[in-house]
C-alpha cells in the first residue's frame, strides 16, 4: 500500500528543468564574445569567456569557445606567448 501512494506521488510530481538557468547564462556569455569578436575585439572576447569559465567552470560549450578564441586570437602573439600556445 505504501508502494502505490509513492508511485501516484512520483507520477504527479513537478520537477524543475535542470540547468536551464545555467544553460541560459551561458548562451548569453557566448553571445557577448560572439559580438567581440564580429567586431574585432578578441582580447574582449576571450576576457568574457574567461569570466564566463570563472562562473561554469565545468561547461564544454565555454571550454570549446575559449580554445577557438585563443587559436583564432594566438596569430596575434608575439614570441614566448605564441610559442607557448603552439606547443599546449
Amino acid at each position: 500500500m505504501a508502494s502505490e501512494i509513492l508511485i501516484e506521488h512520483a507520477l504527479v510530481i513537478s520537477l524543475p528543468v535542470t540547468g536551464a538557468i545555467a544553460a541560459e547564462k551561458i548562451k548569453i556569455i557566448s553571445e557577448a564574445a560572439f559580438k567581440a569578436v564580429e567586431s574585432g575585439d578578441y582580447e574582449k572576447a576571450l576576457e568574457i569567456i574567461i569570466l564566463g569559465m570563472e562562473q561554469f567552470p565545468h561547461d564544454f560549450s565555454l571550454q570549446l569557445d575559449f580554445a577557438a578564441l585563443l587559436g583564432d586570437h594566438s596569430e596575434n602573439f608575439n614570441g614566448q606567448l605564441k610559442s607557448l600556445v603552439y606547443t599546449i
